[in-house]
């Protein structure tokens, strides 16, 4: 029992490391930032969307509005992971992210104005679309800021941390 404790203990001293590594380093650490910010967006975007179309339409709705969401996504989703490579890699997360504050804020508005639903699942569609390089180009985009393999293996480790911790945050609630 005690190794299993002492095993624990070193995981998190090795995960504590990993993110005092990567926050060290500004540039990563504003990347890993805003990855976070991103994800949790993105999933609190899907869990309100998806309580906003079972208000509409009940289980049916939100099964309706998931699969839109997500087949158009991962139809593109191959293409909009090359934008990484076409073009800089820092204005793809910016214009993506630019266009889901857009088209998540133009959704809220919908709802608040309550304007019919078909609108706010046309933006949430939109918004899904518009997420989909911005993980290929954060990943991407990391090794060019990490200043050692270290640095590197730990900034992927933090942002696979921080995409559980947002994709466990709806489940829990």
């Amino acid at each position: 029992m005690l190794l299993r404790v002492t095993g624990v203990k070193q995981r998190i001293a090795d995960s504590a490391t990993a993110f005092r590594n990567v926050f060290a380093n500004g540039n990563l650490r504003s990347l890993e930032l805003a990855w976070a910010a991103s994800i949790l967006g993105n999933w609190a975007f899907l869990v309100a969307v998806s309580v906003y179309a079972y208000r509409i339409g009940g289980e049916t709705a939100v099964g309706l509005l998931l699969m839109l969401r997500l087949v158009p996504a991962g139809l593109i989703a191959p293409f909009a992971g090359v934008l990484a490579d076409r073009y800089p890699r820092e204005r793809v997360l910016l214009v993506s992210n630019l266009a889901r504050i857009v088209l998540v804020s133009a959704a809220a508005a919908c709802v608040f104005l309550d304007a019919p639903a078909v609108s706010v699942y046309a933006l949430a569609i939109a918004a899904a679309i518009a997420n989909t390089p911005i993980r290929s180009a954060q990943a991407a985009l990391t090794p060019s800021l990490a200043r050692s393999p270290s640095e590197l293996t730990a900034a992927n480790a933090v942002a696979s941390t921080f995409e559980s911790i947002a994709t466990t945050i709806p489940e829990s609630g």
